[in-house]
């Protein structure tokens, strides 16, 4: 089954790249005909209830290398850069975005989520004073503006495969030798398509579940789920 199927089934959508710090309780603002931004800080740091709310994490064993996502290939090369950059081998990626210029796909694997249930979220803004987080806040709030991330999912392990219509074995023969001096795990599928393995990396996300929140008249309403069709991340 296709990695997105796998996650839309429970109620997560990939992001543009596990490039972006997502987690839990963050707060993003969507406004009508504008890309969506991070807002100020958590709900938690937001409001300062008392009663606080708790992530609950858990193994994803459904989620493995046979899974893929697929890019198109510019957007793809500046997500593996950013990823080579972070684990100080920002060198390998210029190297090999001047050779990749058909396809990548990335896989998951050691994955775990991390989420807060939808009735604890409900009944923290049941107790929520909307009204101290001001007038900005409460404009979009009313609007319906505001996005509660109410789960992530991770991976510690990712395999990318790169394919080219040049002969990357020959193409790389310089930077092949830095991925073995690297210990960077690598394999050529065939000539033209190379895979790269990156395992107890940090763990980076891959997908988040969402939703918005609903308000009437400076008062919560309901979290509605939403479905990021139109890729907001």
């Amino acid at each position: 089954m296709k990695l997105k199927q796998i996650l839309r089934d429970q109620a997560y959508d990939l992001v543009e790249g596990p490039e972006r710090g997502f987690a839990p309780l963050q707060l993003w603002r969507k406004k009508s005909f504008q890309k969506i931004e991070p807002y100020e800080g958590n709900i938690q740091e937001i409001f300062g209830i008392d009663n606080q709310l708790t992530e609950h994490p858990a193994r994803v064993t459904n989620i493995n290398f046979s899974n893929h996502q697929d890019f198109e290939f510019k957007h793809g090369v500046s997500v593996l850069n950013t990823l080579l950059e972070r684990l100080n081998l920002g060198d390998l990626g210029g190297e090999l975005s001047g050779k990749i210029d058909r396809k990548i796909t990335a896989s998951y694997s050691g994955c775990q989520s991390r989420k807060v249930y939808p009735r604890d979220l409900i009944q923290y803004f049941e107790k929520a004073d909307l009204t101290s987080a001001g007038n900005s806040f409460l404009d979009d709030a009313n609007k319906d503006n505001f996005i509660v991330i109410t789960g992530v999912m991770e991976a510690t392990d990712i395999q990318w495969v790169l394919e080219s219509t040049v002969d990357l074995k020959s193409e790389l023969k310089t930077t092949i030798k830095k991925m073995v001096d690297l210990n960077l795990k690598h394999d050529f599928l065939n000539e033209k398509k190379l895979e790269l393995t990156f395992e107890g990396v940090e763990p980076l996300v891959f997908a988040v579940k969402a939703s918005r929140l609903v308000c009437k008249k400076d008062q919560f309403h309901e979290l509605k789920p939403v479905s990021d069709n139109r890729r907001w991340f």
